[in-house]
């Protein structure tokens, strides 16, 4: 058996339709991203704005809890459901390993 080399990762991916890359980027991505850097034991946050969709990449330190770090996630988005613009639809991707 091999070790588990795999970092715990949670992925949010949200569909904006009609939006161009540079307003999906100021009216979503900035402010999930101001969200997300509180969330404790974070080693990186990334993100790609495309047409209509984009998504958040958020890497945690070696040896945290996955079910944690999704339950962090999740209650930041809630905190900023209100402030996002109407029509948005995804989530957070579904566990899986980034190898």
């Amino acid at each position: 058996a091999f070790p588990d080399v795999s970092s715990t990762q949670v992925k949010v991916i949200l569909k904006a339709p009609g939006m161009t890359p540079e307003e999906v980027e100021s009216r979503i991505v900035a402010p999930i991203e101001v969200e997300m850097l509180g969330i404790p034991r974070q080693k990186m946050l990334r993100s790609v704005s495309k047409y209509g969709i984009f998504d958040v990449t958020i890497d945690f330190e070696d040896g945290t809890d996955l079910y944690w770090a999704r339950q962090q996630v999740a209650e930041r988005l809630a905190n900023i459901q209100g402030d996002l613009p109407q029509g948005l639809s995804g989530g957070m991707a579904p566990i899986t390993t980034p190898l």
